[in-house]
């Protein structure tokens, strides 16, 4: 059992012709646009197919975006956003262990206490923070903010509490998206944890986030300095090197 080979040449066809076969002329293909809507839909009624209904979703828009437009956000950056009869120390703080999300207090600093913040709500303690157990303390941009996917998840869970819905002190707006934008990240360690807690705090101007910033710096500093002077063995005297 063997195959056959042909050997005479066969000449190809003239590639200007188009290719026929049984008569019939093959072409290529056409685009047709999709048909209308309205055609849709009442061939869609024509043949009994609906579509369900969209489902409600479980959190309002209005808490998830922020309405302002990109200008207006840039020009609240230069700005006091603090609202009428609000103290200068009034921030919103939101604390990474607890789902209440941003909430009202006031701050003082000093050397003696360190951060001192005193709720403005019953659902919140006052605390106090000491400088020296303060890892980190930078700013943090309102953009940064927004687009932060731990922030957005714990202000998903928050806004999906329904104890918080009928909040009269202090809103459930608020707590998402807290009035105050110039906001600063503080890293604290607490205890053994070794993330740490992580604390989020808005204030009213831009340069009052700066003063933050920097005032914890410098109460870190000095807490560490008079640690170590604490520490340190003491030097000896001239009276004690004599006697030895």
């Amino acid at each position: 059992m063997g195959f056959a080979m042909c050997t005479q040449s066969c000449e190809p066809e003239d590639a200007s012709h188009p290719i026929s076969a049984a008569g019939v002329s093959l072409e290529s293909l056409s685009f047709e646009p999709l048909p209308p809507k309205e055609l849709d839909a009442r061939g869609k009624a024509l043949l009994g197919a609906k579509l369900p209904d969209r489902p409600r979703a479980a959190i309002s828009d209005t808490l998830l975006q922020d309405e302002q437009p990109e200008d207006d956000l840039d020009s609240r950056r230069g700005i006091d956003c603090g609202r009428p009869g609000d103290p200068l120390n009034k921030v919103c703080l939101l604390l990474s262990h607890d789902f209440e999300g941003f909430l009202p207090y006031t701050l003082i600093i000093s050397e003696e206490v360190g951060l001192e913040f005193s709720s403005l709500t019953t659902s919140a303690p006052d605390f106090v923070v000491d400088p020296g157990n303060i890892v980190k303390a930078d700013r943090l941009s309102y953009d940064a903010l927004r687009q932060d996917r731990s922030v957005g998840r714990l202000c998903r869970t928050i806004a999906m509490r329904p104890d918080l819905q009928g909040s009269a002190t202090w809103s459930l707006e608020d707590r998402v998206h807290p009035p105050f934008i110039h906001t600063v990240h503080l890293l604290v360690r607490q205890g053994a944890q070794p993330a740490g807690l992580t604390m989020l705090v808005a204030v009213q101007t831009e340069p009052l986030a700066d003063e933050l910033v920097k005032s914890c710096l410098l109460l870190r500093k000095r807490r560490a300095l008079r640690a170590h002077e604490s520490t340190a063995p003491p030097v000896p005297q001239r009276g004690d090197l004599q006697g030895t």
